[in-house]
């Protein structure tokens, strides 16, 4: 499309020249945009910059002073404050004749080496030194490298997905769940329609694109993410990433392909963090520090009546290890880490119990309830919960046990009475966010498009999503552009979507609600009981 579009606004005899314009960015100079964007890389690695005047020497961050700054998105420079930056375009850069430039100075010719002295150590390529106001950049061989990568491309790469009246935004959909899918999709449709219908984004109508997300297996991947490539889309928004957390990560640096309110249970948020997506809730992780903050304002808690209780999963044992590492670091109290059904690992770092080579789940309730304990964590799929809680109702033992949301699910409300309040679950979410005016408008959207009456509340979550995202591309402004986009998002302080908490977004943070609420399950209505006002985690 970005082709066709390029081959029209050309004369006949250049339309060669004119493809060749729109050119796609590898993932080389991806690495090389954030270090000129962000004063970034991709490694987390510090990158600093060098800054002399009157003998003085400084170095700070270059996030702080990136080359975006001084030389803009496009390359070309800019004049402020009486100052004159030049055009780093590598067709400016490299051109052999003596031009004279707008700042009056004389064009010297760079090549590869010459320019990362100039990067590097601010001379010219005639030895002459830089003026100060550029920084000095301290770059790895590496770093220098995918900088020059990018820059032999600036102001000549082409953008996915956009054109002069349309923007082309992909939906992943969860998978094996027809009901489900039907209505997301339909809820997207209808809130976009009626978006198109007033307007759009600056006269830019949304084209949608849906897709489910594939099965578990490398070739279902190599196929979906191919399908995915040749959508050419500027976008993803309210995808469902459960299951693909890894690839679809992957697939987005390699790509330059935004996600706006992703879901999953697990996101990955370890640093440096894949700048390219915006989670919308909080995940398992964050579900369980929020319990922790919660039993520590509420209990009495020592070593001796907590315990970690996971499944032998990795996912399970490794979110155990870090829980027991939080209370260490938190409260200097180390909980136990018990693994059902056992598989003979001991579980680095910290103390194990004995207790971790249980053979049944009659014998561990024995021992617990003979240790006094009091809290207990359940980590680990539906099934194993409700085994636990029935073999814990069989001895008559009655602990508090905290789950996060993450892993509920409606049987729980079959537990024995006994348990009535004592299950303590972590929602990033609840009916009370959603505010009235909002309710008014999905009620009207819902009437005009007849939306599916099932599956209400995630019709409301993909639309939350899609509420980011238009409020991104509008603070982008027409001149659009996938940094653009990161950009705005970025700047999210407690955007207010009307149906969940206030989202914040930066550079160091990818949840925008971050956080839960802390609910207790009332057994004797079948429902859920308010414990906490919401509680953030940073």
């Amino acid at each position: 499309m970005r082709a066709v579009l390029i081959l029209f606004l050309c004369p006949s005899f250049l339309w060669f020249a004119c493809l060749a314009v729109a050119a796609e960015m590898s993932l080389q100079q991806r690495r090389g945009q954030q270090i000129y964007i962000q004063g970034t890389n991709t490694q987390g690695g510090e990158i600093l910059a060098r800054l002399s005047s009157a003998g003085t020497h400084l170095s700070v961050s270059a996030a702080l002073m990136p080359c975006v700054n001084c030389h803009g998105r496009d390359g070309r420079g800019k004049v402020e404050g009486g100052i004159v930056t030049s055009d780093i375009r590598w067709s400016v850069l490299t051109r052999p004749y003596n031009a004279r430039l707008a700042n009056g100075r004389r064009h010297s010719i760079y090549d590869e080496k010459a320019l990362k002295k100039a990067i590097g150590m601010g001379l010219a390529p005639n030895g002459t030194e830089i003026k100060p106001i550029m920084p000095r950049y301290q770059l790895t061989q590496q770093d220098m490298a995918d900088l020059i990568a990018y820059l032999k491309g600036l102001g000549e790469y082409s953008v996915t997905g956009i054109s002069g009246s349309s923007i082309r935004i992909g939906v992943i959909l969860p998978r094996a769940n027809p009901g489900k899918i039907n209505a997301i999709q339909q809820s997207l449709r209808a809130f976009f329609s009626q978006l198109n219908a007033n307007g759009g984004i600056y006269q830019r109508k949304i084209k949608l694109y849906f897709t489910v997300a594939p099965s578990t297996g490398l070739d279902n991947w190599d196929t979906f993410s191919a399908q995915l490539k040749e959508a050419e889309l500027f976008a993803l928004v309210a995808s469902e990433l459960e299951g693909i957390e890894s690839p679809i990560s992957a697939f987005s640096k390699k790509n330059g392909l935004p996600i706006v309110g992703g879901f999953s249970r697990y996101p990955i948020l370890k640093f440096p963090l894949n700048r390219y997506i915006f989670y919308f809730f909080s995940g398992y992780k964050t579900q369980n520090q929020a319990l922790a903050s919660f039993a520590r304002q509420q209990y009495s808690i020592n070593t001796a009546n907590i315990r970690i209780i996971s499944t032998s999963e990795n996912r399970f044992k490794q979110a155990a290890i870090e829980l027991a590492k939080d209370w260490r670091n938190f409260d200097q109290i180390e909980p136990d880490i018990i693994i059902v059904p056992p598989d003979g690992e001991k579980i680095p770092p910290g103390k194990t119990s004995a207790s971790a080579v249980v053979k049944t789940l009659e014998s561990l309730v024995t021992q617990l309830r003979n240790d006094n304990v009091e809290l207990i964590y359940m980590l680990g799929a539906v099934q194993s919960q409700e085994d636990f809680l029935s073999a814990a109702a069989a001895q008559g033992w009655w602990p508090t046990v905290m789950i996060p949301g993450a892993h509920m699910s409606s049987r729980l409300l079959n537990a024995d009475l006994g348990f009535d309040k004592r299950i303590l679950v972590a929602m990033p979410a609840l009916p009370r966010d959603y505010r009235a005016e909002a309710i008014i408008s999905y009620k009207n959207l819902s009437a005009q498009y007849q939306l599916p009456k099932t599956y209400k509340n995630s019709q409301l979550y993909a639309i939350a999503a899609a509420t980011l995202l238009v409020e991104g591309l509008t603070r982008s402004g027409r001149e659009l552009d996938q940094e653009k986009l990161i950009d705005s998002l970025e700047h999210f302080y407690r955007y207010d979507t009307l149906l969940s908490n206030p989202i914040t977004y930066g550079p160091n943070r990818r949840l925008g609600v971050s956080g839960s609420y802390i609910v207790s399950i009332d057994l004797v209505n079948k429902t859920i009981t308010p414990r906490s006002e919401w509680i953030e985690i940073d």
